[in-house]
This record gives C-alpha cells, structure tokens and sequence, in this order.
C-alpha cells in the first residue's frame, strides 16, 4: 500500500518541477528551492494520507477495481453498449451505429460529452437516411464536405475487445470506399484513454484527406486553448501560428475571450449561433472545464501540411454542445492504404477553483499537465508527448 514517504517523494517532484528555472538551476539557490518545496510537498502529502484514510474508514479496505467489460449496457437511448471501466472513470461504445464513443466519466457521474437524441437534430443527405451529430465523440476526414462528412453512421458497428482495448470497426463507405476504425484503450488505476482514429481507404481511386478528431461536448462549460508564449518585439518578429476563422466567425461574440495565456469559448445552451475557430496547436492539449471537472485531451503535433489553411485544432458550438476537434496532417490515401491519428484522454474532478484569474488559471492548467506527463511516464510510453507536455510551463502553453 502507498504511505506517507511515497506521497511526499511524489508530491516533492512536482512542486519542485514548477519553480521558476532559475531557482532550479541556480546553484546556490538549490537548497532553499528545495526547502521551500519540501513544506509545500509534506503539506500536500499529508493531505492526500487524510483523503485516503478516509476513504479506508469509509470502504473497509482501499481495494483496487480491475478493468471491467459489460455488453448489452443501456446508455443514451439505445439498449445495446458496451461499456469498459476501472475505479476512475467508465467509457461507452454504442454498437447500433457508430464508430463512436457516446459516454465519458466517473462512475455515477455526469457524462462529460454531449448527448443529443436524434430528433433534436438531423442532417438531410443523399444516402437515403439523415445523418445525426449524438454527440460523443467521432472520427471524420477533413476538409469538411458537404456531401462527404455527412455520411450517416446510422447502422450496426463491429465490436472486438482484447485486454483493456476496444476496437470499433465501421463498414466502408460506398460513396468514397472510406473505413474507419477507432481503437479505444483504458488504462488500469488512471483516468486516461488512449484512441487511435484509423481511416482505411477501401475504395478504387485516391483519396486526399486529414484523420479529424471530434469530441462533442456537453453543455454549460468551457473550452481552454492554450496560447503560444508572448515575446517581445523587435525580439519576435516572426508569426507564432496560424488562427483561422470561418465567415460566421465573430469575434466580438462574448462566448470569446482572448487572453494572453488562453482562449476560452464558453458553450452556452441560449445562444443558437454557431461559432468556429482552429488553429496550429503546438503545446499538445486542449481541455474542458464542466462543474468542477476538466477533461484533457492531447495529441502529438506532426509535421507536413494540414486542412483549413494549416490548422491541427479546431473548435465549433452551438446551443447543444461544444466540439473539442484534434487534425493529423494531410495525406493521399492509394487503395488499401491507412493512416492513423492518436488521441490521449484525462478527467480531473479537483477543477473548482482556477478561474480568479489568468495566472491563476495557468497555474492550474501546469500542474494538470504535469499530472498527465507523470501518468505518461507511469505507463511507459509517448515519451514525445510526455517531454512536450512537461515543457509546457517554459513554453507558455
């Protein structure tokens, strides 16, 4: 079981990773930086004992729930999915229609995504049946399309678990030959969800097109995306990134603010007006904050060209959900070819209070993304993405 010396070794490197750099390179200073860090870890560690004596008074004993797989759950209106959940969090898998991941949480909590019944809203197509945004989320291939995008994912998906992973699988499209697949693992002891997008091209001709990640989100919070860090000029004088708007875009609509450090878009059931932004994410997160809790997905940047004059990120609301969208690079897909987009997943429920200001809000965020590079490492994998992540305070992001 984890005692007291495990907790302050734990707590002791994360207060101790967050000081300035340099008091944590200066020589001289080293022993005062990690004094001070030592009554902030002790004071930290003996808080997580308290919690978890607690909950031992409470349970009898601090067991560890494996990874469980339940088929035929109900869940958003249909009778027929399969749910895989641990001690943390549970995630579910529609079988009717998909691929999609309709459920995201803690147990007996409040789904984290969006659930929409198909007769609040539809999308008429060509294909002889509407398509339905349920919420959740999804795999699309960008650019965005009219006609392609709205694809209906109305029928029966092929489901396969093995270990900790669900792998979903949809029937090729008829009109591009386009398969998708999601690859959906749950790690033991952790909130965290690994997804793997994979779009097969099963069709006769070429296909050009970017693996789009999009999670929908459900309403009443906000979305945190991380700004590039601030310099100087005449220090800077070369652009940062890109920010693409669409022409419905306003700027001025006061689900927008544009701080320094993030910009935030609040999703907000009273206003039907669609709003839509992407950029080129560089620092590897973006969040949602929803009563006290944030949900954290990352990716790993890649290079190469991307959709929607460069953009790797993009978000779109409306009055039922705000989407949280993650873009691999273009590609051109010959027959038989694949590609594949992965998404890292984390849930927090300690997010109360990080909104007094914008420091205080980066703060939060930094200690966040030192949790998750802490899990990385744990895990033993993503190194990248655990090294960028671990830079984000240096970076600004």
């Amino acid at each position: 079981m984890i005692g007291l010396d495990d907790l302050m070794r734990i707590e002791l490197r994360r207060s101790f990773r967050w000081l300035p750099a340099n008091l944590r390179c200066a020589r001289a200073t080293r022993a005062l930086s990690l004094q001070s860090c030592r009554g902030v870890a002790e004071s930290r560690a003996h808080s997580w004992m308290s919690r978890m004596q607690t909950l031992a008074g409470k349970c009898g004993t601090l067991s560890l729930m494996p990874i469980d797989l339940q088929h035929g759950v109900p869940f958003a209106g249909t009778a027929n999915n399969v749910r895989l959940r641990n001690e943390t969090v549970e995630v579910v898998v529609p079988t009717t229609y998909g691929p999609r991941i309709m459920g995201y949480a803690r147990p007996g909590a409040a789904n984290m995504f969006a659930e929409v019944s198909p007769r609040m809203q539809r999308v008429a197509t060509p294909f002889g049946e509407d398509w339905h945004i349920y919420g959740g989320h999804r795999l699309w291939a960008a650019p965005e399309d009219s006609v392609r995008s709205y694809y209906p994912d109305n029928r029966a998906v092929e489901v396969e678990s093995a270990g900790h992973t669900l792998t979903v699988r949809q029937a090729a499209e008829t009109h591009t030959g386009l398969a998708k697949q999601l690859a959906i693992t749950l790690y033991e002891r952790s909130s965290r969800v690994s997804v793997v997008h994979g779009l097969r091209n099963e069709g006769t001709a070429a296909l050009e097109l970017a693996p789009w990640a999009l999670s929908a989100m459900a309403p009443g919070g906000t979305a945190i995306f991380p700004q590039p860090p601030f310099a100087p000029h005449p220090r800077a004088l070369a652009p940062a990134r890109p920010l693409v708007l669409w022409p419905f875009t306003r700027m001025s609509d006061p689900r927008y603010s544009w701080g320094d450090r993030f910009i935030l878009l609040r999703q907000d059931s009273d206003r039907p007006e669609p709003q839509k932004f992407g950029f080129f994410n560089d620092c590897g997160f973006m969040a949602y904050a929803r009563s006290g809790e944030l949900f954290v997905k990352c990716h790993l940047p890649s290079p190469g060209p991307h959709a929607d004059f460069g953009c790797n990120a993009q978000t779109f609301t409306n009055e039922l959900f705000l989407e949280l969208e993650s873009l691999g690079p273009m590609v051109t897909l010959a027959p038989s070819e694949s590609v594949t987009h992965r998404e890292e997943w984390f849930l927090f429920d300690d997010f109360e209070d990080a909104w007094s200001s914008e420091s205080a809000l980066a703060t939060s965020i930094a200690e966040v993304l030192a949790r998750i590079a802490e899990q990385l490492a744990a895990h033993g994998d993503q190194p990248e993405l655990m090294a960028l992540l671990e830079r984000g305070d240096e970076k600004g992001c």
